[in-house]
C-alpha cells in the first residue's frame, strides 16, 4: 500500500482553471481497478495524475498474481521472490505521485481474499486480463453495489460499456455454458461474438492509451460531474490487427502531454525501424506532471521524452531538439514523411498547417484540446486544413497574441487540458500513425471526444477542402 504524503509542489494547480472543477471530489474518490495489463496500468497512472485518492479516497488495484514486467511496472529493489505485477505498478505510481493512496491486491478478484482486503469502492473499472477475472469483477461490483465500467475486445472491436450494460456483459459471457455472447441488444443485433481480455488491446499500445483514457473519463464523470456531462453507455473502437510497420522518418512538434501519451504507442514503431525528431523549447514545470507521467524532474521536455522512448526502443534514432519549430519544420527535416503536431498554440498550428498545405506530400496528424475537455484529432492528406476547419483562425491567433503579451501569462488556454483529453488525443494520433505505417491507411477525418456526448468517438470530416498540396502552386 502507498499512503498519501504532502506534495512539495501543487502539480494539479491548472485543474483549478477549469470551470466547475472540484479537485476535492476527486481527492476523496474511491475506485477499484481490476487487471494488471497495459490498460490497467495506464488507468492507474492516469487516476493518480488526476488526483484521485489524494485526500480521503484511494485507488485499489486487484489483479491475479504474476511476476512483474513490462512498462510502468517497476521491479522490487530487493528482488523479492513473492513480488507481483500489482506491486510493480504500485511502485510506478508511488514514484510519480507520492501523494496518492494506492492499494495493490495481488489476488484474483474471484478469491475471497480480494474482497476482504480491498476497500469497498463505489466504482469498479474492469480491464481484467482473463475471462475468469473479468466475470469475477462484475460479480464483485454487484456484491459491493458499485458502479462499473468495463472494456473488452471482440470481433475486431474494443467495447467500452458502463453501468447495467457492463454488468450484463459480465453475466452473459461465454465459458459458463452459454452460447456466444450478445453484449447488449444493440450490439447483439449487429454481431454475435466471443469476449476476450482487453489487457493488451489487440497488441496496440496506442489503442490501450485510448481505451484507458475513455475509462478514466467515465470515472471522472461519476466522481466529479461537470455541467453538460452525459453518461457513457457504449463506445466501440475499430481494432483490426495490423502487420509490422515499415520504416519511416517522423518529426514531432510539441513534446507536452498529448505527445507523451502518443509516445506510448510510438515506441513500438521506433523499435520496428522508424526514426523521430522532436521539437519543443519548453522546460518541464510542476503542473506538467498532472498531465503526463513521463515527466519526473525539471528538464527540457524533449530530453525527457527522448530518454523514455530510447529506453523502450534501444538503438532507435530519437533526436531531441530543445527549440521551437514553425513553418520551417520541413526545411529542417526534409526527409520527414509524417508530421505529428502536438503544439498547444493556434499560431504555431496555423504556421505549420500552411507549410504542410504547400508541401502536400506529407501526412499530418494534429491533436488539440478545447475548453470543456474536448479533444480534436485531425488527419491530413485530404482532410480539411486548419484554416478551412476554423474560419475564426485569425481571431484565435490574435487573441492568443494578446494573452501572451500580458504579464505572467501564456498564450495557450488551459481550460480543456487534463490527463484524460491528452490520453485520448495522443492515443488516437499514435493509432493513426500505426494504421498508416502498417496498412498504408490515412482516412481524412476529424476525430473528437466530447464528455457531453461520449457515445461517439469518431466523426468523419464533413468537409474536404483540398488545400493540402494545392495552395500557393504546390505540386
Amino acid at each position: 500500500m502507498t499512503t498519501n504524503a504532502p506534495a512539495a509542489e501543487d502539480i494539479r494547480s491548472r485543474h483549478r482553471l477549469i470551470a466547475n472543477w472540484r479537485q476535492d471530489l476527486l481527492a476523496d474518490g474511491l475506485i477499484a481497478i481490476v487487471g494488471d495489463g497495459l490498460v490497467a496500468r495506464l488507468v492507474a497512472l492516469g487516476a493518480a495524475a488526476l488526483g484521485i485518492g489524494t485526500g480521503k479516497g484511494c485507488i485499489t488495484l486487484i489483479a491475479s498474481p504474476r511476476p512483474p514486467g513490462g512498462i510502468f511496472c517497476e521491479p522490487s529493489p530487493d528482488a523479492e521472490d513473492d513480488d507481483a505485477a500489482a506491486h510493480g505498478i504500485a511502485r510506478a505510481v508511488e514514484s510519480r505521485y507520492p501523494d496518492c493512496t494506492f492499494f495493490a491486491i495481488p489476488f484474483s478478484p474471484a478469491e475471497p481474499s480480494a474482497e476482504l482486503l480491498a476497500p469497498r469502492s463505489p466504482l469498479v473499472i474492469n480491464c481484467a486480463g482473463t475471462l475468469d477475472d473479468f466475470l469475477a469483477a462484475a460479480e464483485l461490483a454487484q456484491q459491493w453495489r458499485a458502479d462499473i465500467v468495463s472494456s473488452f475486445y471482440g470481433d475486431g472491436q474494443i467495447f467500452i460499456l458502463a453501468g447495467a450494460e457492463a454488468l450484463a456483459a459480465g453475466c452473459v459471457a461465454p465459458g459458463r455454458g452459454q452460447s456466444p455472447m450478445r453484449v447488449s441488444r444493440r450490439v447483439g443485433r449487429s454481431a454475435q461474438w466471443g469476449l476476450s481480455p482487453i489487457s493488451e488491446c489487440a497488441g496496440s499500445a496506442a489503442l490501450a492509451m485510448v481505451t484507458a483514457g475513455l475509462l478514466l473519463g467515465e470515472a471522472r464523470r461519476r466522481l466529479m460531474p461537470l455541467p453538460g456531462d452525459a453518461p457513457l453507455e457504449e463506445i466501440r473502437i475499430e481494432a483490426p490487427s495490423l502487420s509490422s510497420p515499415r520504416p519511416c522518418h517522423m518529426v514531432m512538434v510539441g513534446a507536452g502531454a498529448s505527445a507523451s501519451a502518443a509516445a506510448v504507442g510510438i515506441a513500438p514503431l521506433l523499435a520496428g525501424g522508424c526514426s523521430l525528431a522532436i521539437y519543443d523549447p519548453d522546460v518541464v514545470e510542476a503542473s506538467n506532471r498532472s498531465r503526463s507521467w513521463l515527466f519526473e524532474r525539471q528538464e527540457h521536455k524533449v530530453e525527457a521524452l527522448a530518454r523514455w522512448l530510447s529506453r523502450q526502443a534501444p538503438g532507435a534514432q530519437v533526436t531531441p531538439v530543445a527549440a521551437p519549430a514553425g513553418a520551417d519544420v520541413l526545411e529542417r527535416q526534409p526527409d520527414a514523411e509524417v508530421v505529428l503536431l502536438n503544439t498547444d498554440t493556434w499560431t504555431s498550428r496555423a504556421d505549420i498547417d500552411l507549410a504542410l498545405a504547400r508541401a502536400g506530400r506529407r501526412v499530418a496528424l494534429n491533436v488539440g484540446t478545447s475548453p470543456g475537455g474536448v479533444t480534436e484529432f485531425a488527419m491530413g492528406a485530404g482532410a480539411a486544413c486548419l484554416r478551412c476547419r476554423r474560419p475564426d483562425l485569425d481571431d484565435l491567433v490574435a487573441e492568443e497574441a494578446e494573452r501572451a503579451a500580458r504579464p505572467h501569462s501564456c498564450a495557450n488556454q488551459p481550460q480543456g487540458s487534463h490527463i484524460i483529453t491528452n490520453m485520448i488525443g495522443g492515443g488516437l494520433q499514435a493509432r493513426a500513425l500505426e494504421r498508416y505505417l502498417c496498412a498504408g491507411q490515412v482516412e481524412p477525418a476529424i476525430v473528437t471526444y466530447d464528455p457531453s456526448y461520449p457515445r461517439r468517438l469518431a466523426l468523419r470530416s464533413p468537409q474536404s477542402c483540398g488545400c493540402y498540396g494545392q495552395r500557393d502552386g504546390a505540386k
